[in-house]
């Protein structure tokens, strides 16, 4: 295959490096790599400082591989899974775009972006998620586009109706991939468009340890929409148990207010996480589309206990512990922070960890049936990427 592929991501600079959805999407394109593809990513930042990049830099010296990164005047480049990373400034408040439509701002972006086009001279674009204004350069430019959905936030995201035409116009001619059977069937029901399933990528180079301590019972992502008031209630249920969290986003001390409860920032490797897990809790109260940090642990045997939401019951089919939520009260204003909604959900999460923690026998047994689900998921994922090489080969 001897195609230039480019991802083109607008957005400011929190994120986008160490995310689910970015994660497989780089793993995607080092694979399309390896079949004689030449891939890049071009990254639009609305940040209009120097400092402001410089704090990007910052952010992602932890993720850039081989430790080179090259910073110039509104521009910075460097290497994540081989794949090379370009970012620019450009002057319009792209977090602002998201939210509010301004026709003049838009027009002079999408001018910027088609401009690095013509630069760049990709064979194939891909774009991602509520990405609109690197779709829309795409769809003027007239290169075959392939877009992206690892997550549900089209269904909630202000974005997506504020731009509901030009989705609707630029998805009619792209290429449409997901991660999953029901992000699929939500595609077709919104915007009548069929979309391939291609299973989120999971680098086993980078997740699977190959020795293992297990002493922790690990929650990845700490926020209230992943079930952190659920999380800090087994912990006070369980206080001669270990927890670890992973709290991506900083919210809460490094300090935890439990002395059973150890407090990680953001990870780079997170094989030094999976290394110490004995169990994963993924409480999230949010359909999540997928859910990769629970492959990632049962293909290095770790059990997982969920809550039953979409999207994870199909990626654990019966290979983790399902645990049920309270639905009705969801609309509630604070169902994130009030523990009272979920006093039978962090219920089941004790019992389900007391038994596996205090019975061998059972907790081998989970830990075998994790380790074949994630062999059967990694096999079928294989299988879908070949088809999908296939058709952007042919593009």
């Amino acid at each position: 295959m001897h195609k230039r592929i480019t991802w083109l991501v607008c957005g400011n600079f929190n994120g986008y490096l160490d995310d689910g959805g970015t994660n497989s999407t780089l793993t995607l394109l080092r694979e399309l790599q390896k079949r004689g593809a030449s891939c890049s990513v071009q990254v639009f930042l609305g940040l209009g400082s120097v400092a402001s990049l410089t704090a990007y830099v910052a952010r992602v010296r932890d993720f850039a591989h081989s430790g080179r990164i090259i910073i110039k005047k509104g521009y910075v480049s460097f290497y994540v899974k081989n794949i090379l990373i370009e970012a620019r400034i450009v002057k319009e408040n792209i977090f602002k775009l998201y939210h509010t439509r301004d026709e003049k701002a838009l027009r002079a972006l999408t001018l910027h972006i088609k401009a690095i086009l013509r630069m760049t001279r990709p064979d194939i674009i891909i774009t991602s998620q509520e990405d609109i204004f690197s779709l829309r350069a795409a769809d003027e430019s007239g290169i075959p586009c392939c877009h992206i959905f690892s997550s549900a936030c089209f269904k909630f995201l202000d974005t997506f109706n504020i731009y509901k035409n030009e989705f609707r116009a630029c998805l009619a001619k792209t290429l449409v991939v997901t991660c999953s059977c029901f992000l699929k069937r939500d595609i077709r029901n919104i915007w009548n468009k069929r979309a391939i399933l291609l299973p989120a990528l999971i680098d086993r180079i980078s997740c699977v340890a190959k020795k293992r301590n297990p002493r922790y019972i690990t929650f990845v992502n700490c926020h209230p929409h992943k079930g952190a008031v659920i999380f800090w209630n087994i912990a006070r249920k369980l206080p001669h148990k270990r927890f670890l969290v992973i709290d991506n986003h900083g919210f809460f001390p490094l300090k935890s207010p439990l002395k059973n409860v150890t407090v990680l920032r953001r990870q780079s490797d997170m094989k030094k996480v999976y290394r110490l897990t004995k169990i994963l809790l993924f409480p999230s109260l949010v359909e999540e589309s997928y859910g990769m940090v629970l492959v990632e642990a049962m293909a290095n045997g770790i059990p997982v206990i969920a809550n039953r939401i979409e999207g994870i019951k199909n990626t654990l089919q019966k290979a983790g512990f399902l645990v049920d939520i309270n639905q009705r009260d969801k609309d509630k204003k604070d169902y994130f922070y009030n523990s009272l909604y979920h006093m039978k959900t962090y219920q089941q999460y004790v019992a389900l960890i007391t038994m596996l923690d205090s019975d061998s026998a059972v907790y081998n047994k989970a830990s075998k049936k994790a380790l074949q689900e994630a062999e059967r998921i990694m096999s079928r994922q294989r299988q879908a990427l070949e088809g999908f090489a296939d058709l952007i080969a042919k593009r």
